[in-house]
C-alpha cells in the first residue's frame, strides 16, 4: 500500500499525485538497492572469512530460487576455481523448491555425491569443523576471477566428471528406462523447454519443433525412436499425436509437469524431490540419446556436459543477456535447424 502524501485540505490534480507516487517508487527503488548492495558486500567479506578458515576444503551451500541446473553451472565455475587453487569444493545447496524435509535438508545430495571429498572431510563437515559459504548469488562468493566465461565444452566435462558424481538410485532408474525404451534402437532427443522461457529466448511455435524433428529424421534416416522431454505437458501430447503413425516416441513419465503455463521449479504444489529428480533423469535420458535437438535451456544444455560426443543442435539462440554455458559454448558450436 502507498503511503498518503497529500496535504489533506489541498486537493492535487492528479498529474501531481502520479508525481508523488512516482518520486516514492524511485525512493523505495534506491533504498531496496542500497540495501541489497551493502549485504552483498557484507556476504562477500563473511565468505572471504569462512573460505580462508576452510583450508584446501572450499564448502558451499546455494539458497535461492534459481532452477537446479542454474545451481549446477556455478557450482561447475566453483569446480574451476579449486582447480585452480587446488582447493576441494564440497557442493550442497538448501534451495527451498527442491528440498523435501523427510529426505534431509540438503537437495544436492539427494541426486549427486561429492566424490572428491574423503570419509574424514566429511566428517569434519558434518561436524561443523569446516565453515560454510551459503549464497544466494555466486557474486557474494568472492571468487578472484569470472569463471563462468572460462568454461568451455572442452574444459567441462571433466570438472563434471571429477566433482559432480551422480548417485546409483538415479543411475538405476535411467539405466532401467533406457534398457526398456532405448536398448536396440537409434534414438533422437527433443527437448522443448516452455513456460516463463520466453523471456530469456525466443519462443519457438510447436508446429516449428515438428518441421526440424522431420527435418532431422529425412536428412539422417537412421532414427527409429523420439525421446521427448518438456516442462510443458502440451508439448509431450502434441509430439504424441504429431509422430504417432511415422515413428516412436516415448517420454519419461514426470508426475511434475507444467500443465498451466506455472514453471516446474516454482510451482506452490506437489512434491519438490520429485520436481528435482526428474529434471535430473530428463537431462542424463537425454545424454543417452544418439543425437539431440533442443531449445534453450541449462538443463538439455548439460547432456552435453554428462555426454561430450552427443551431437547437439540448438533450434534457438537465447537473447543476448541471457547466453549462459552451456548454451553460449553450443551457439559456436553446433549449426541450427
Amino acid at each position: 500500500m502507498r503511503l498518503d502524501l497529500t496535504p489533506q485540505y489541498c486537493a492535487p490534480s492528479s498529474q501531481s499525485a502520479v508525481s508523488t507516487e512516482i518520486a516514492f517508487d524511485s525512493r523505495r527503488t534506491k533504498i531496496f538497492a542500497a540495501r541489497e548492495w551493502v549485504r552483498d558486500r557484507v556476504l562477500r567479506h563473511i565468505n572471504r572469512l569462512r573460505r580462508a578458515r576452510s583450508g584446501e576444503l572450499l564448502v558451499v551451500n546455494i539458497h535461492c530460487w534459481e532452477g537446479l541446473f542454474a545451481h549446477l553451472e556455478w557450482f561447475l565455475e566453483i569446480a574451476l576455481h579449486c582447480e585452480r587453487f587446488a582447493l576441494r569444493p564440497c557442493f550442497m545447496s538448501s534451495s527451498p523448491q527442491y528440498v523435501e524435509p523427510a529426505q534431509g535438508p540438503d537437495w544436492y545430495a539427494y541426486f549427486f555425491s561429492n566424490p572428491q571429498l574423503t570419509a574424514e572431510d566429511e566428517m569434519r563437515i558434518e561436524r561443523g569443523r569446516v565453515p560454510v559459504c551459503r549464497i544466494e548469488n555466486i557474486r557474494q562468493l568472492g571468487l578472484p576471477a569470472d569463471y563462468d566465461s572460462e568454461l568451455s565444452l572442452s574444459n567441462a566435462p571433466a570438472l563434471v566428471h571429477k566433482y559432480i558424481g551422480v548417485n546409483d538410485d538415479v543411475l538405476q532408474k535411467v539405466n532401467a528406462f533406457c534398457e526398456t525404451h532405448f536398448k536396440g534402437r537409434t534414438v533422437l532427443g527433443v527437448h522443448y523447454r516452455g513456460t516463463d522461457k520466453r523471456v530469456e529466448a525466443p519462443r519457438l511455435t510447436y508446429e516449428q519443433v515438428r518441421e526440424a524433428i522431420d527435418g532431422q529424421l529425412t536428412r539422417s534416416g537412421r532414427f527409429d525412436s523420439l525421446f521427448v522431454a518438456s516442462d510443458e505437458q502440451e508439448f509431450i501430447d502434441f509430439m504424441q499425436r504429431s509422430f504417432l503413425r511415422s515413428i516412436r516416441v516415448v517420454w519419461h513419465n514426470d508426475e511434475e509437469r507444467s500443465r498451466a503455463g506455472v514453471p516446474v521449479h516454482h510451482a506452490a504444489s506437489g512434491s519438490r524431490f520429485r520436481r528435482g529428480q526428474e529434471a535430473v533423469l530428463n537431462c542424463l535420458l537425454l545424454s543417452r540419446c544418439s543425437a539431440l535437438l533442443k531449445t534453450p535451456s541449462i538443463l538439455s544444455g548439460w547432456s552435453k556436459l554428462f555426454n561430450p560426443a552427443l551431437p547437439v543442435t540448438l533450434l534457438a539462440d537465447p537473447y543476448q543477456r541471457h547466453r549462459w554455458f552451456p548454451d553460449r559454448a553450443l551457439m559456436r558450436e553446433t549449426v541450427a535447424v
